[in-house]
């Protein structure tokens, strides 16, 4: 503490609130002051972090609230409500080569995600939804295919990161 003044009138209050608390020798005291220092630089970091993270969350409403009025940015935010991107990317890539039929969608997504087919189902469901996939129709054996749909190009273009 060189070059600062020194508190006494802070020593002396802080005698009293340690001796009130049972702590009497100095070493007591000194323990105490190093804990109470060390909790309060916790919390000073914890302020820190949440300054950070509060700035950031300003640039994210700053960003949203001006995606609002841009076409591009209200394209992005569709695009996000269709599900997965890395499940609807190997979908895409799949229909974009030739139409395929669901049994093969199905079994390419769920290499990727431990062979649980619903998440494959609900994945083709919101594609066919959003118009990235159209359906084919049903052909031999009763088996449903499908195609690209009429948003296909445009949202394989932004799963490439290319919008």
């Amino acid at each position: 503490m060189k070059g600062k003044k020194f508190d006494y009138e802070f020593l002396s209050e802080y005698m009293d609130e340690c001796i009130e608390q049972g702590y009497t020798t100095a070493n007591d005291m000194c323990e105490l002051a190093k804990n109470e220092v060390i909790e309060i630089d916790h919390a000073i970091r914890e302020v820190e972090e949440k300054k950070k993270r509060r700035s950031k969350l300003l640039n994210v409403i700053e960003e949203f609230d001006k995606k609002k009025t841009s076409k591009k940015g209200a394209k992005i935010l569709a695009y996000l409500d269709i599900g997965d991107p890395v499940l609807n990317k190997i979908i895409c890539q799949s229909i974009e080569k030739a139409p395929q039929c669901e049994t093969e969608l199905i079994n390419l997504v769920s290499q990727v995600v431990c062979g649980k087919n619903d998440y494959a189902k609900i994945a083709i469901k919101k594609l066919l939804k959003s118009d990235v996939l159209a359906n084919c129709g049903i052909g031999p054996n009763g088996i449903t295919y499908f195609s690209k749909g009429s948003k296909f190009d445009e949202y394989y273009s932004f799963l490439q990161g290319n919008l």
